[in-house]
């Protein structure tokens, strides 16, 4: 998903594909998370036996080959979405390979 309004465009067709841009960019990070995993780091740090703090980082990586970008299209009036699809019998091949 990603919001047309919050993209950078001087016109309302430019955030438009903007967001469509994001939307199927942001859909490929989530696919590759799906197939490859995702790293977390985390650190708390406690004083007095008080939570003081608790910071989470996620991080991705990884090639996406063979995905097909089933559909992008509008949800309600401000946001695009995009929808892949991936063959897990091509993604095993290209692991034993």
């Amino acid at each position: 998903y990603a919001p047309i309004s919050l993209q950078p465009g001087q016109s309302e067709q430019h955030r438009m594909l903007m967001a469509m841009r994001a939307s199927k960019l942001r859909a490929y990070q989530e696919l590759a998370a799906v197939v490859h995993g995702q790293y977390i780091y985390g650190t708390t740090q406690v004083s007095d036996l008080v939570l003081q703090n608790d910071r989470f980082r996620a991080a991705v990586a990884g090639i996406v080959r063979g995905a097909r970008v089933v559909k992008t299209y509008p949800v309600q009036d401000d946001t695009y979405a995009t929808t892949l699809e991936l063959d897990l019998s091509q993604v095993q091949r290209a692991w034993v390979e």
